[in-house]
């Protein structure tokens, strides 16, 4: 969702460009086999050393880790990667069964099966060349003007510094806005273009020489002295960038304008024209994002040349093909995005990309076909029930919380009974009628999947929010909290194995897929998702008394997770994860009290020697297992609002009592903090 932090357990790293980055993205998704999946809670991990008292998560995870080899195809794997895998492989069986049947011409089959056959027949993309980039890069020639430019910003496709999309208004959350916020880099985030160390210019010279590489394919004259001026292009709008802070109130995040006041905020760009040809000039609400920059952005167009504009466009909407062009584009990707960022020595398989491809224009007809396979109504039913256990177990938390005063108790219990759940899959599906696939013509395709999409975000606009939509398929392996709708989402893909199996121990599950849950229901009382109200406006429902207690405790987690430092001078920011590391304690407070009430009295029973507290906590650290490449750990570290798996597990157990009652943690043990030193928040 553009300009807001749509909150999730598992966030990762995007590319430079769309359709690569879901082929190369998320560094942790699509990582393959069954070997991968880190050790159960049996007797070999319980035996690995450390203590659990001086690091759990290597108490927990340490043998795997040592024992387990990264295949050269995987930035990172672990368990959520390895479910991903196993989803992947089920919509593979789907894609490949339509590929191969003559459905009805124009069906949801067919369109699936052809988009899935374009994709894998390299031989015509082969045969084919940059024909179908043609078009694009000789309208690119085609500017003659700012004015031309500034047009060209708007169409669906070009690359722009500044990013468009429809989301509900901040103040009237029924109602739909369009958001702008800041864009246009192909690195993973504006430090990269001024950092100072070896390994910052060893991805600047990657990154150019990934861009001389491009423009030479698609036959510019001087495609080093043209990766020079793109690069710099990008280094202006990189400045123009603003960093997160998460000191920021929403007010200070989310300015909410008119046409009118868009100009006032930009003056000097032709708002009216780009934004007609955006399509949304029907606008009404605008939301600008990111403070000043997308003011700055926009007026950088009058202090670059032209002809550096258009350099840099041509080679971002070659690059954004790229994975649809011939080899050479996709090897010159790949140099980049995988082996620089990530430490990747060997492309992934061909039919990744194309799956991924086809849940990016067809996801919701991919997600019908695969829950009827794969999520039953009982299997809903029974993740409904649970998520209902866990928002019992959180109000159950709020009434005990000795910081918050009754009134803003009150308000707290109106938002988590007000919090929609959406889990599995939606109640109805998208209709793909418009989408029209043209079987061995990829990159047309693909325009007009962009267009098809960009219909149904002007069609939202123009009507009421709907908050029982589905962001994403059905098929992610993720949770998110939409902030704006109030809403949890749990896709079918992340309710199966290992986190959620019906049948399995229901200390294994709380620990697990309940962890997961509660964290989820605590992004809406988190720094950020705290400043929304029950209907998903920003209000400020807080006194200033409780405000002031809230402030305090989460300054302390800031310092707990900056202290966490993986590498000599490369430390958690523990302001920039602060939101994800309130849900990782929360959600596993949450979890425990409701897997306790779950019990309805009773002793948990010893299975394989562990008891049920030991298994609750140990399925929790297994969740959050990773095997990692030491230059994606760099970018991560740098770039993500989550904390490595180390710190997301290990910081967590040192702060819950029953974590050092379940072990024997003592005084003396690395991870020990006295009772008045543990955080208790939610």
């Amino acid at each position: 969702m553009p300009g807001v932090h749509v909150s999730s357990i598992h966030q990762r790293i995007s590319g430079a460009a769309l359709v690569l980055a879901l082929f190369l993205s998320a560094c942790d998704d699509n990582l393959r086999s069954a070997a991968a999946a880190p050790v159960s809670s049996d007797a070999a991990a319980e035996t690995a050393t450390p203590s659990a008292g001086d690091d759990f998560y290597l108490h927990v995870n340490g043998k795997w880790l040592d024992a387990y080899e990264l295949p050269a195809d995987r930035s990172e794997v672990g368990v959520i990667a390895t479910m991903t895998d196993e989803v992947d492989d089920e919509i593979r069986a789907i894609v490949e069964q339509l590929a191969a049947t003559k459905s009805p011409p124009g069906s949801l089959g067919a369109k699936i099966g052809d988009l899935y056959a374009s994709v894998m027949d390299v031989d015509a993309i082969e045969a084919r060349g940059i024909v179908p980039l043609k078009p694009f890069l000789s309208r690119i020639a085609g500017v003659k003007t700012t004015r031309d430019l500034t047009e060209l910003w708007g169409v669906m496709g070009y690359m722009a510094p500044v990013n468009i999309g429809v989301a509900p208004h901040p103040d009237r959350p029924l109602e739909a806005a369009l958001w702008l916020r800041q864009d246009g880099l192909g690195m993973p985030h504006s430090g990269y273009y001024d950092e100072i160390g070896l390994r910052a210019e060893q991805l600047r010279r990657a990154y150019r020489a990934h861009i001389s590489g491009v423009m030479a394919l698609i036959g510019h004259p001087d495609p080093n002295g043209a990766a020079k001026r793109i690069f710099e292009v990008e280094r202006k709008i990189a400045a123009a960038h603003t960093a997160e802070d998460r000191r920021e109130t929403m007010n200070q995040r989310f300015q909410a304008t008119d046409l009118a006041g868009l100009k006032r905020y930009a003056p000097g760009f032709d708002w009216d024209l780009f934004l007609s040809a955006t399509g949304f000039g029907a606008a009404k609400t605008i939301i600008i994002s990111d403070g000043s920059a997308v003011r700055d952005c926009v007026a950088l167009i009058d202090r670059i040349p032209l002809e550096d504009w258009k350099e840099w466009q041509s080679f971002h909407i070659a690059n954004g093909f790229s994975p649809m062009l011939p080899k050479a584009f996709r090897d010159s990707s790949f140099n980049f995005e995988l082996t620089a960022l990530q430490g990747v020595t060997q492309q992934p398989e061909r039919w990744r990309l194309a799956i991924n491809l086809v849940q990016t224009f067809i996801g919701d007809g991919l997600s019908e076909l695969y829950v009827q396979r794969a999520f039953s109504p009982e299997e809903r039913n029974i993740a409904r029930d649970m998520t209902a256990n866990l928002r019992a177990a959180f109000s159950k938390r709020l009434d005990a919380l000795d910081w918050m005063d009754d009134k803003t108790r009150a308000e707290a219990h109106a938002k988590l009974n007000a919090m929609v759940t959406l889990v599995g899959y939606p109640d109805t599906w998208q209709d793909y009628s418009g989408f029209k696939v043209q079987r061995g013509k990829l990159i047309d395709t693909m325009y007009d999947g962009y267009d098809f999409l960009a219909g149904l975000d002007r069609k939202r606009l123009a009507r009421p929010v709907d908050r029982s939509q589905f962001e994403v398929p059905a098929q992610v392996v993720n949770a998110f909290y939409n902030p704006l709708g109030n809403s949890l989402m749990l896709p079918a893909g992340i309710l199966r194995k290992p986190l959620f199996d019906p049948k399995a121990d229901a200390a294994e599950n709380y620990g697990a897929i309940g962890a997961i849950i509660g964290h989820e229901i605590s992004h809406g009382f988190d720094d950020l998702g705290r400043q929304m109200d029950e209907t998903g406006k920003r209000r400020n429902w807080w006194t200033e008394e409780t405000n002031a207690r809230f402030v305090e405790a989460s300054g302390r987690l800031v310092d707990q997770y900056s202290a966490f430092c993986p590498k000599l001078g490369k430390c958690v920011n523990g302001l920039a994860t602060l939101g994800e590391n309130i849900g990782d304690l929360a959600g596993l407070e949450t979890a425990y009290d409701a897997w306790r009430a779950s019990l309805n009295g009773k002793q948990a029973a010893v299975i394989d020697g562990l008891t049920g507290e030991q298994r609750f906590f140990t399925a929790y650290a297994r969740t959050w297992s990773e095997k990692i490449r030491g230059e994606l750990s760099d970018v991560l570290l740098t770039g993500s609002d989550h904390a490595p798996g180390r710190y997301r597990v290990n910081g967590v157990v040192r702060n819950m009592d029953a974590w050092y009652a379940a072990f024997g943690v003592k005084e003396g043990d690395k991870l020990y903090l006295p009772p008045e030193e543990r955080i208790r928040i939610w």
